[in-house]
């Protein structure tokens, strides 16, 4: 739901959407290649973004410079087709909807620890959590993601390789 709170009063409607944001490295733009900013600037920079906001944030990832010819590399052998991506996806959200009636997007934090986690992927998880002092919105959120990757993998259980993964995406902010 998003709620409107105006002078007057407030109004509440019924919303899904799905939020997606980029932002530069740095004030200039060019981050380790020719930046000009000062730690400073950069430190200012990021902390514009609230780490509350950051924190409900599901996916996070950095995407560095590509030099061109190492994208026409890419181009050229092109792993896997955007049709079998959305098979795989399609699968996956089958696979969720079967399991727990709803997208693992939708799970509560109750439903979070009723996931079938292998006992080194929940220890690694745990471990995680201690050393980088993650919110319990991170502990959820990461096995949230780390249950999407086993669906896209085809996996019965949460290991720890989708653990990692995982983290890679909901690195605490």
């Amino acid at each position: 739901r998003i709620q409107l709170h105006r002078a007057h009063g407030a109004v509440e409607y019924p919303a899904e959407f799905l939020f997606i944001a980029a932002h530069n490295p740095c004030p200039c733009g060019y981050g380790e290649d020719r930046c000009t900013c000062s730690a400073f600037d950069i430190e200012r920079y990021r902390r514009k973004l609230s780490g509350p906001l950051r924190d409900r944030m599901d996916i996070k990832v950095m995407v560095p410079r590509v030099p061109v010819d190492a994208m026409t590399q890419a181009q050229r052998q092109q792993a896997e087709s955007s049709a079998t991506v959305r098979e795989r996806v399609g699968q996956a959200r089958i696979r969720q909807q079967q399991r727990q009636h709803m997208l693992n997007s939708r799970l509560s934090s109750r439903a979070c620890a009723r996931l079938v986690v292998d006992n080194a992927a929940r220890a690694l998880l745990n471990q995680t959590m201690a050393q980088t002092q993650g919110s319990m919105r991170w502990y959820a959120k990461t096995l949230k993601v780390s249950r999407t990757i086993a669906d896209l993998a085809n996996s019965g259980r949460i290991t720890t390789a989708h653990i990692a993964e995982a983290q890679h995406y909901t690195a605490p902010s």
